[in-house]
């Protein structure tokens, strides 16, 4: 399955058990950049086909007609929302990208965090399984957690955040919120065994979809002290 984050955006919106948790998307355009930015007045702009974060931009409304670009470690400002796009053209060039709604992350320490969920199933099975997730803590100035200082067990991170008895019940949303999107979207190639779900949690306790991998990497989990969910993702991808 080779799919866009826009097709599959689309895909998970038309479920109403879903849509609750998907951030604001659009495809960008002079005129969906100007109107996202002034409602939400922090946005991601994200490249329809990319992958491990490359390309994605923070943008940010600092006031008085100023804005903020910032991408990986480096951050410049431009002037005038009407010029936003053209700026956009140039210094990143005409490839095809989503804007979508900044979620405000939970931090660690001051440094924002998301999760990794693998959703498997066997060859000769039908139902699907959660088989591993961690928490991405990412480093330092970046704007993704795709450049993480730390990657470490889902519930350590939440615990750190919001106390055991709220872990506890995020842990049981995040499982089901990851199996729902891949309940949906996999239907469209039933072929496909493997999802990694970026899945984000605010301040609030809240969770948000955040993209449906469908070529994840598998390689972070070995980063976790306890190697079972890394075994249990290879011995589902064999078989």
């Amino acid at each position: 399955m080779k799919t866009s984050k826009w097709r599959k955006y689309q895909w998970m919106k038309q479920s109403d058990g879903l849509r609750p948790f998907l951030p604001e998307t659009k495809r960008l355009t002079p005129g969906t950049m100007v109107d996202m930015v002034k409602r939400h007045q922090q946005v991601i702009l994200k490249p329809v086909l990319g992958y491990k974060g490359r390309g994605v931009i923070q943008l940010s409304d600092l006031g008085h007609d100023t804005f903020e670009w910032h991408i990986k470690h480096k951050k410049i400002r431009s002037n005038g929302l009407p010029g936003l796009y053209d700026h956009f053209l140039h210094e990143y060039g005409h490839r095809r990208y989503l804007i979508q709604q900044k979620i405000c992350l939970a931090e660690m320490d001051g440094c924002p965090f998301d999760f990794r969920v693998m959703v498997q199933r066997k060859s000769f099975q039908k139902d699907w399984h959660v088989t591993g997730k961690l928490a991405k803590v990412a480093a330092a100035p970046f704007v993704v957690t795709n450049y993480t200082k730390q990657m470490l067990p889902a519930s350590q991170a939440l615990s750190a955040v919001f106390g055991e008895e709220t872990t506890v019940e995020i842990m049981q949303q995040l499982d089901q919120l990851a199996l729902d999107v891949v309940r949906h979207i996999a239907p469209h190639d039933q072929e496909h065994r493997l999802f990694g779900l970026d899945i984000a949690v605010d301040t609030h306790g809240h969770l948000w979809i955040i993209e449906a991998n469908t070529k994840p990497d598998i390689k972070m989990f070995r980063n976790l002290p306890d190697p079972h969910e890394y075994k249990t993702i290879r011995a589902y991808k064999r078989g």
